[in-house]
């Protein structure tokens, strides 16, 4: 009887810790892209499966995020909540100021749809639905917080934009915002000045209509 050949593998078998991670790593990746481009119903699901992963901290965060653009605002709420309870970073302040505005804004949408229904039962006319098909134009702010007063100066950023503030009691702390651009490339390029000046949280805000839609170029 013939001796067996032994045929020599042709292909390394990673172990498959490193598949799973290097899965994770990408399902993250993919949910930030899906999320900065609105693309909340495919973001949602990259998020959810990485929520309960130590290694993915803010993957719950994002989660609900996500939740809340999508009108899901008692959920949004209370993933939100699971998720202060752990997170105790320093950028937590300005993460919890964040999910305010979304939740805020997630409200308003819901009002706005019970307005719609009303206005469809009672005349047979979407009028709200004729608002939020006009086109608007998009302002982007950038902001960032701050244990300053609000008649602080800062002589350096007004060279990159005119300041507001905010101040938030339960949290004593100011939310400035630098508006007046018209485009995402000024804003994006002023967001990396103002992270220079020492507020290295700073971020890109899109509006439209007054009501916050995005949020762009957080600190890593």
């Amino acid at each position: 009887m013939a001796d067996l050949v032994e045929i020599p593998a042709t292909s390394y078998d990673a172990p498959e810790s490193r598949y799973d991670e290097e899965a994770a790593e990408f399902l993250y990746k993919a949910g930030e892209s899906y999320f900065a481009t609105n693309d909340f119903e495919n973001a949602l699901p990259c998020f959810n499966k990485l929520k309960a992963d130590p290694k993915y901290p803010r993957a719950k965060y994002m989660f609900a995020l996500a939740l809340s653009a999508m009108g899901n605002c008692y959920e949004a709420k209370k993933e939100y909540k699971e998720f202060a309870k752990k997170y105790k970073e320093t950028d937590s302040r300005t993460l919890e100021i964040i999910f305010a505005s979304h939740l805020e804004r997630c409200a308003t949408a819901g009002k706005l749809k019970n307005i719609k229904a009303k206005n469809e039962k009672a005349n047979g006319t979407d009028l709200v639905s004729n608002l939020n098909t006009k086109e608007v134009a998009k302002e982007y702010k950038i902001q960032f917080i701050a244990m300053k007063k609000p008649d602080a100066t800062f002589p350096k950023l007004a060279e990159v934009g005119n300041i507001s503030t905010e101040f938030f009691p339960n949290m004593s702390v100011f939310r400035y915002t630098l508006d007046g651009y018209n485009d995402i490339k000024s804003a994006a390029a002023d967001v990396y000045k103002v992270r220079k000046m020492g507020f290295r949280d700073a971020f890109v805000a899109v509006y439209e209509n007054g009501i916050r839609i995005n949020t762009l170029y957080h600190a890593k």
